[in-house]
């Protein structure tokens, strides 16, 4: 007795009890000695005749069984992406037993990429018995590609331009603001005020496409609007700046929402005022506001009295002396000098004298009544008593 045989096995010479007889059947391919080839017989259950053929010869039979050949060729698939769901791996024959990374029923066959993870994964195929097969197949799972993009913002227009990032490299960026599509540069400049989507895309077979709003908020402008020299005296006023809601602060300073100033709590002095918008894209600017002195009146003469002609020099003493001044002399006459000046009376009378100084906006009088008299020249005369002598 022989077999059961596969096709794929190698050819065999049959024996018989007492040699020298001739064989015959399906799959013999020499009746002289007996060989006997699976292939050329194929699958089946073939007879083989033994003759021995002299006068006391003999003649038997025996049924060759030659199986069918089982064929565990993988059928390709993939790559796979870790997020895919599960697929059923078949061979060309079924009935066989799978095993591997990844295989999570070894019946069906069933292939779990997520239980498999990311990389290149030998799953073998086995059909078992005299005629089985084993096969290999190497399945790629590719990892799964993050797009999540690493939050920036929210900017300013006047804010760098940046380079924008996402969990896996080598994307593609696109959107408002996006200048270089390959790095991911952004500039708030180009983008302006306003939310934009930016998108960032992995193309590849695993890829992912992800989106951020990029807020780009309006720039505010804190410069003041540029105020007069005060004097004390003057009354307050509203400070502005070029846009509003901003909070003010500084010597003078009696609201700090609407900005009122007012001289007269600031003083004489240059006070630094300071304007403040805040924010993100907030501002701060300052203004040096000015509040002069009211002048301090004070002059002097050198000759309060005399006749006429009388030369009487003035001098002025205010602190400040004033850079616009007038003298009033009381005559009907003038003058803008603000140093030492001089001046003639030439008619009887007292006079009436008025300095003004002004400095930086800020003037101040001072009036002295009859300081200067002009008296009349005397009459000379005289009498004598008696007129005569004896």
């Amino acid at each position: 007795p022989v077999g059961p045989f596969c096709p794929t096995d190698p050819a065999i010479v049959m024996v018989g009890a007492d040699l020298g007889g001739t064989w015959s059947g399906t799959g013999i391919t020499n009746p002289a000695t007996g060989a006997f080839d699976p292939a050329v017989a194929g699958a089946g259950t073939w007879t083989i005749t033994y003759t021995l053929a002299n006068p006391c010869g003999d003649v038997q039979t025996f049924d060759v069984v030659v199986n069918n050949v089982f064929d565990a060729t993988i059928t390709p698939v993939g790559p796979y992406c870790q997020s895919d769901p599960s697929v059923i791996l078949t061979g060309a024959d079924p009935g066989g037993t799978w095993s591997g990374t990844g295989i999570t029923n070894p019946v069906t066959g069933e292939f779990d990429p997520a239980t498999a993870g990311a990389g290149t994964w030998t799953i073998t195929y086995t059909i078992g018995g005299a005629c089985g097969d084993v096969q290999t197949y190497d399945i790629v799972v590719n990892p799964d590609q993050d797009a999540t993009i690493t939050p920036v913002g929210p900017f300013c227009p006047t804010d760098p331009a940046i380079v924008m990032v996402g969990a896996d490299p080598g994307g593609t960026w696109s959107g408002t603001g996006i200048t270089n599509p390959a790095t991911g540069a952004f500039d708030p400049a180009v983008a302006g005020a306003g939310t934009w989507t930016i998108t960032y895309t992995l193309a590849n077979p695993c890829g992912d496409v992800q989106t951020y709003d990029v807020v780009v908020n309006d720039v505010f402008d804190a410069t003041i609007t540029p105020v007069e020299p005060f004097c004390p005296t003057d009354p307050a006023i509203v400070m502005v700046g070029a846009d509003p809601g901003g909070t003010w602060s500084g010597t003078g300073i009696t609201n700090p929402a609407t900005g009122a100033f007012d001289p007269a709590t600031a003083g004489t002095g240059t006070w630094t005022i300071t304007y403040t918008i805040g924010g993100v894209c907030g501002d701060v600017q300052t203004y040096d506001v000015v509040v002069n002195p009211i002048p301090v009146m004070d002059f002097s003469v050198d000759n309060v009295a005399g006749c006429a002609p009388l030369d009487v020099t003035f001098t002025n003493n205010s602190a400040p002396t004033g850079t616009d001044c007038l003298w009033d002399f009381g005559d009907g006459t003038t003058s803008a000098s603000c140093g030492a000046v001089a001046h003639q009376y030439n008619d009887v009378g007292c006079y009436t004298i008025t300095l003004t100084v002004s400095e930086g906006g800020c003037s101040n009088s001072l009036t002295q009544t009859n300081m200067v008299c002009v008296v009349e020249d005397p009459i000379a005369n005289f009498t004598i008593s008696p007129a005569s002598a004896d």
